[in-house]
């Protein structure tokens, strides 16, 4: 649920009448007979935020400030069980988390389902694992995401529903749009991260879609996006819901590596000092598939502080005590860092 939808609907209702107290968030799946929480009658819509780079199943919520709008992600709350639900968070081993801790969000009580038709089991000891990830905050429920859509880079969890409202309020893409997730690469060894985009008109003109995505998700998320793909379409159930998997499936078979291999690099690759030629060379050898440009921020760019963490070791390496990461931090472009490094040296 989107807090900031709820805002911005509940708002523009207001003038018709709607009272504030009207929407109330809620939770619930088929095999649970719809609903298992909603938020008492009248209670205006509620949220908490948690810094998405410290998200790990099975620990603490890392709770973050309500200002703090650009490394933390808003969760709304869905309410309060109803009447003989009974929930319960999990770790990844089955085990019962307390109250304020990140896990499996799993259900019991008559209303739910015994099983599939075809005679699979829905339940393990009566608890059904209802395939989404949040925790419990004061009693309340608040759902962070899909487990199976999880995106893991680093060891830290993001979820593709966080990352695309990013996308939506940063690079001013279209609710709906817009999909992440991952896949994993054998040869690297690690998750690709992708985000498809709804784009209907030549690759040449879908460079800046890139590059605000790129920077979007650099700049809140701190996340390096391995490619940014134009789709006619985003596959979808009959519900509704976004067919993740199908856009994995196609990038897999190799639809989009044209694509890929005709992805532009960086405007400003030449020119510049031999100092700045350095750098840019550097930059763009650790990490090829953000491509920083001369004058690119590099935050803006997408690169991630673990990738400016290998920057800064390799320049240490090459003039040592000179330069360290937070100094890449606070000069962000490759003029900015020369210059300073340049003053270093001399």
């Amino acid at each position: 649920v989107s807090r900031t939808l709820c805002d911005e609907f509940m708002a523009t209702m207001a003038a018709a009448g709607l009272r504030a107290s009207a929407m109330w968030p809620a939770y619930g799946l088929a095999g649970a007979s719809v609903a298992l929480t909603i938020r008492e009658v009248a209670a205006p819509v509620e949220s908490v935020r948690i810094l998405r780079d410290q998200l790990k199943v099975g620990q603490p919520v890392p709770y973050g400030a309500e200002d703090d709008v650009h490394s933390s992600a808003e969760i709304v709350c869905v309410g309060v069980p109803l009447a003989h639900c009974t929930l319960s968070i999990r770790d990844d081993d089955g085990e019962e988390l307390s109250t304020d801790h990140y896990g499996h969000i799993t259900a019991r009580g008559p209303m739910i389902s015994p099983g599939y038709y075809g005679g699979t089991e829905a339940r393990q000891n009566g608890w059904l694992d209802t395939g989404d990830l949040g925790f419990i905050h004061r009693g309340a429920l608040y759902i962070a995401g899909r487990a199976k859509d999880t995106i893991i880079v680093n060891g830290v969890n993001y979820h593709p529903n966080d990352l695309e409202r990013v996308c939506c309020a940063e690079a001013r893409i279209e609710t709906g749009k817009v999909t992440c997730c991952s896949v994993f690469d054998a040869r690297l060894g690690r998750e690709q991260v992708l985000v498809f985009v709804v784009h209907r008109q030549d690759f040449e003109s879908f460079q800046p879609v890139i590059k605000a995505v790129r920077a979007a998700l650099g700049r809140q998320a701190l996340l390096e996006i391995d490619h940014v793909l134009p789709v006619k379409a985003m596959p979808k159930t009959t519900s509704g819901k976004v067919q993740r998997y199908r856009l994995v499936e196609r990038f897999l078979q190799g639809e989009f590596d044209a694509l890929i291999g005709s992805a532009t690099t960086p405007d400003s690759i030449s020119g510049g000092t031999d100092l700045e030629q350095m750098l840019l060379v550097l930059f763009n050898e650790i990490i090829p598939d953000v491509q920083v440009g001369l004058e690119d921020n590099f935050l803006e760019a997408g690169v991630s502080s673990l990738s400016l963490a290998e920057v800064a070791e390799r320049l240490d390496e090459m003039y040592p005590d000179r330069l360290d990461l937070s100094d890449l931090l606070e000069y962000p472009t490759i003029p900015e860092l020369a210059a300073l490094l340049e003053k270093q040296i001399s």
